[in-house]
């Protein structure tokens, strides 16, 4: 059958490259409309899993949790931080149901500016009013006069008084910024905490629009204007001889930015990744055929094989993941080796008429690689068995691909070849006489089989230290440290992991009836991993009659701050009585609080250098000391729908959150407190539960790709090799290979992780296939001398060998650390087949062969 298809392909050659070249053009046009790649790291999974049935079902009532933006803003100033907030709250208010489908910002929300203080315990509501204490006088006198002669002759006054030094400090602080602020800030002047960063977040849930590449593009294009107007516009943060980042910053993170830098990333980096891979391909190929034409042939086949195998790929799956895109520098990697030894091949027969030794050739190689593809295929289809979705999608593509590029070598690349015949020469064996010359490497490999003993007692002592050091490997399942640890979005969710702004490991269970919540707080509230568990009714706080009577005490002495707006006088008589009570100030420093308060600040505002907008921010901090003081006793009923609506669903289900107790970065610690809640509330979701149980499924996926790898990989040796002696050199070449991939992974400090997991059962794919090539071409030789010298085989592995690492290099280098990660490990396998073959399979193949 091949050859009668070989036959009539170099026959009607122009019709069949014609048509191969027509189905290119259809399948690349249908790939610039369909691509589309799902950033996911959950959808990487089964939705039959039962963590993500529990993440569905929890989503479906709770919608406004998932796919999240969080604007993130810090500043030094309290008043900056809110300001900035309150400012992007209105405008994105403005696109609420446009762009966002929910936008959640506390400190906006009438209830929490009016109840605030009822939250905080007795102990902290007392210090809280004891710091309002100290500012209020000060303040609401000033609200009578907010000129800036109205600000010197209250610090005039109050400076006449005998003040503590925690006050002056306070006075010394205030002149210190009403020289260097273009506007003062108030909010935080005469607090007591040593804050040195202030942070609001903002929650949104953006409108996605999944017909696009970027789903939320627009969503994030808007709010990317909004913030660079901000940065380019306010002018009521600036320090003088200072940047404008000393004062603020506004990032963006949550699962909708981390997924867009995701694809920026990916996207970026996978143009980026096959074109720096297609080059080295080039470079190698160029040296190793010494032929354009064949270049040219090989290089056509790799793209057309590339856009088949894509197109393929949308076909089955509609859209790539996160791990299925790798499958480009892959398929380029891999998919190249078949044409390599194809063409390699040639050279063996290429004394003979031009059709004939293409005849010749297929017939010779035909079979290995057709037996190549298959044992590749077996690494990548093994995935293809497990729960992992996305991996599983990688290993049908992926080995799909390898048969295609199988079909192309073997019909396409002849036909081409025939093509472009008149460039060819079949007189003379160009490669034939050049190899006896240029084979350096033949020296190289003849140094490792004359030295093979010694090789081989090495390669044994590191064997059995690999077996050893298996219990050094680590799986990292934290998926966050997958994303690019460089970009905005991460850096940022990092830092609120750390100062606790956020609790990504807490979990969410949903109940029916308050009675249920009362049964889980009692079997959980005890243990040592549960913090604390939080739900509708912690929304009204405790001791609320207490607190009341405590706030009423506290308004019958200092009540609610009227303001009265004042005009600002330019006459000169005014400045006069401005630069008398300066002097005023100055004396009464000098004569009390010198050791205090800094004289050069007052010598400043003497020479003029003050704020031009000193009360930008004093008119909010009024409103909110007043607003403070509103608070009402709170029932249930009385909590507004837009938090309510984050505790309670609209099919009545209530959502009960779990914090817990321990560091959850410690595997032992997540694994006890996602157990202990698991007996209790199976239906638990997100969080360290999702993680926990991701990292799970992925190693039982890992263990089961592996165990199916290995089997068929076994079978498949069997039947192709029927030769238990040969059988059983090519398993222990390929178990060495997995042993010393691991041990080089511990020595270089990389952890297993959901990304480079890949490499371990492919191993055995690629293993298989090159110990199947060495030994079926070593069969035709009788000795091993005879077959380097005389076989294009070793150099074809060579180069495949080079081709392979240079494209696995690249996916090294991605930002992406998943994707690095996954580089590094396959180029280590790669290497560690190689290494095997040299210091194993050739030894064991010379011992048991007498070759």
């Amino acid at each position: 059958m091949t050859n009668f298809l070989i036959n009539w392909v170099l026959t009607y050659s122009k019709r069949f490259i014609f048509f191969i070249l027509l189905l290119t053009v259809a399948a690349g046009c249908f790939i610039y409309k369909n691509i589309s790649v799902n950033t996911s790291n959950t959808d990487l999974l089964s939705k039959e899993l039962t963590f993500r049935k529990n993440d569905i079902a929890f989503k479906k009532e709770f919608p406004q949790f998932s796919n999240n933006i969080m604007i993130v803003i810090d500043a030094k100033n309290s008043d900056i931080a809110k300001d900035i907030a309150s400012s992007l709250y209105t405008k994105i208010k403005k696109k609420e149901g446009l762009l966002f489908n929910d936008i959640f910002y506390p400190d906006e929300i009438e209830f929490f500016k009016n109840n605030g203080l009822l939250y905080l315990s007795e102990e902290k509501l007392e210090k809280r009013l004891d710091e309002m204490i100290n500012y209020q006088p000060f303040i609401s006198r000033l609200s009578q006069d907010q000129t800036f002669y109205g600000l010197l002759n209250t610090i005039n006054l109050f400076l006449s008084a005998e003040l503590s030094d925690s006050y002056a400090n306070k006075i010394n602080k205030l002149l210190k910024n009403l020289t260097e602020q273009k506007s003062l800030t108030w909010g935080d002047l005469f607090s007591n905490d040593n804050i040195k960063n202030y942070r609001e977040i903002i929650y949104l849930q953006p409108i996605l629009d999944y017909s696009k590449f970027f789903p939320s593009e627009e969503p994030l294009l808007f709010l990317d204007n909004q913030i660079q107007n901000i940065k380019k516009n306010y002018e009521h943060i600036k320090y003088k001889n200072l940047t404008e980042d000393y004062n603020f910053k506004i990032r963006l993170s949550g699962t909708v930015p981390m997924e867009q830098d995701e694809l920026n990333t990916l996207g970026g980096g996978a143009k980026i990744g096959v074109t720096i891979s297609l080059i080295l391909v080039f470079i190698f190929l160029f040296y190793a055929f010494k032929n354009s034409f064949y270049l040219l042939a090989s290089f056509l086949t790799l793209i057309i094989g590339l856009i088949w195998t894509t197109t393929f790929a949308l076909l089955l799956f509609q859209e790539l993941n996160l791990i299925s895109i790798a499958f480009a520098i892959l398929f380029i990697g891999l998919g190249i080796d078949f044409s390599i030894h194809y063409l390699l091949r040639t050279y063996e027969f290429s004394i003979k008429e031009f059709k004939f030794f293409l005849i010749s050739t297929n017939n010779s190689i035909a079979n290995a690689l057709f037996l190549t593809s298959i044992a590749i295929a077996i690494g990548f289809f093994s995935f293809a068995f497990t729960p992992f979705k996305g991996l599983g999608q990688l290993g049908i593509i992926a080995g799909t691909g390898m048969f295609i590029s199988l079909f192309l070598t073997l019909f396409f690349l002849p036909s081409f070849l025939i093509f472009i015949k008149k460039v060819f020469n079949p007189k003379r064996n160009i490669f034939k006489e050049k190899s006896l010359k240029d084979f350096y490497f033949v020296s190289f490999m003849t140094f490792f089989k004359r030295n093979s003993k010694f090789f081989f007692i090495l390669s044994s002592i590191l064997f059995l230290f690999s077996v050893f050091n298996l219990k050094n490997i680590e799986f990292n399942n934290d998926p966050l440290k997958l994303r690019n640890q460089e970009s905005v979005s991460v850096i940022t969710m990092n830092e609120l992991i750390k100062d606790k702004s956020i609790n990504p490991h807490s979990v969410d269970i949903l109940v029916d009836r308050t009675d249920q919540i009362i049964n889980l707080k009692k079997e959980l509230n005890d243990l040592s991993q549960i913090k604390e568990i939080n739900f509708f009714d912690d929304l009204v706080p405790q001791n609320q009659d207490t607190k009341l009577e405590i706030l009423s005490q506290f308004k019958t002495f200092f009540p609610e701050i009227s303001l009265n707006k004042s005009t600002i006088s330019k006459d000169s008589n005014f400045t006069n009585k401005e630069n008398e009570l300066l002097i005023s100030i100055e004396n009464i420093v000098k004569e009390k609080y010198s050791s205090i308060i800094d004289i050069k600040y007052i010598d400043k505002l003497k020479a003029g250098e003050y704020s031009e907008n000193i009360f930008y921010f004093f008119e909010e901090n009024i409103k909110d000391f007043n607003d403070s003081l509103k608070a009402k006793k709170i029932l249930k009923e009385n909590i507004p729908d837009s938090i309510k609506s984050r505790y309670l669903s609209k099919n009545g289900k209530i959502r009960v959150e779990i914090v817990p107790a321990k560091n959850l970065n410690d595997q032992i610690n997540k694994k006890e407190f996602v157990e202990t809640v698991f007996e209790v509330a199976p239906n638990v979701s997100g969080g360290a539960f999702t993680t926990y149980s991701a990292g799970k499924t992925i190693l039982n996926s890992f263990i089961e790709a592996m165990v199916i790898s290995i089997f068929l990989t076994t079978l498949f040796l069997f039947f192709t090799l029927r030769s238990f002696k040969k059988v059983f050199i090519v398993f222990i070449n390929l178990v060495a290979a997995l042993l010393f991939s691991l041990t080089f992974l511990t020595f270089l400090g990389i952890n297993l992780n959901f990304a480079n997991i890949i490499a371990l059962p492919l191993l055995f794919g690629l293993g298989a296939a090159t110990s199947i090539q060495t030994i079926l071409r070593i069969d035709k030789f009788k000795t091993l001398d005879d077959y380097f010298l005389n076989s294009t085989t070793p150099r074809a592995i060579v180069f495949s060998l080079l081709t392979t690492l240079g494209t696995f290099f690249v996916l090294s280098l991605s930002s992406h650390v998943g994707t690095a990660s996954m580089g590094k490990l396959l180029i280590i396998s790669i290497f560690s087949i190689y290494l095997a073959n040299l210091t194993i399979l050739l030894p064991l193949e010379k011992y048991f062969f007498k070759k």
